[in-house]
């Protein structure tokens, strides 16, 4: 009977223990990804495709690049834009690096993929920064988008 009663008490610790989580920060993310639901999905992860970015471009809109490749990936395929900035995802949210975000045009982040432009996007808005959007597809869906006639 002692065994029984000592087996039933460490399981309800147990299973206390795995069952027990961040109720704030849970909170955070449902009120972050409430809007992320069927066809809207798109829009409400706050993402811009490859056609859309290059038609800004064309227009002339004022826009802030933000590439999170790695140092590596840099190399390779460079931003050599006036209004880019090149900054590895594990230092965006570095001071130094947020106090130079622009809060009065939009931001447009892009990576390889498209993967880690959405995590940096989605931080960034949940720091205020509402006018964060990410690449749709990254890099990758830009350079398979871009041909004479789409880039001129």
């Amino acid at each position: 009977m002692k065994k029984a009663v000592t087996l039933v008490i460490g399981f309800l610790l147990i299973c206390s223990v795995c069952s027990a989580h961040d109720k704030a920060r849970a909170t955070r993310y449902l009120k972050l990804y409430s809007q992320c639901d069927g066809k809207q999905i798109g829009k409400s992860l706050f993402m811009v495709t490859s056609e859309a970015l290059v038609g800004k471009l064309k227009k002339g809109e004022d826009l802030f690049i933000l590439d999170v490749r790695t140092k590596a990936e840099e190399k390779i395929i460079g931003m050599n834009m006036s209004n880019a900035m090149f900054v590895p995802m594990n230092k965006v949210f570095e001071e130094s690096t947020i106090s130079k975000l622009p809060k009065d045009k939009q931001i447009i982040v892009l990576c390889r993929k498209g993967v880690r432009s959405s995590l940096v996007t989605m931080g960034l808005r949940d720091i205020g920064f509402k006018n964060a959007f990410s690449l749709k597809e990254g890099m990758r869906g830009l350079l398979e988008f871009l041909t004479p006639k789409t880039a001129h």
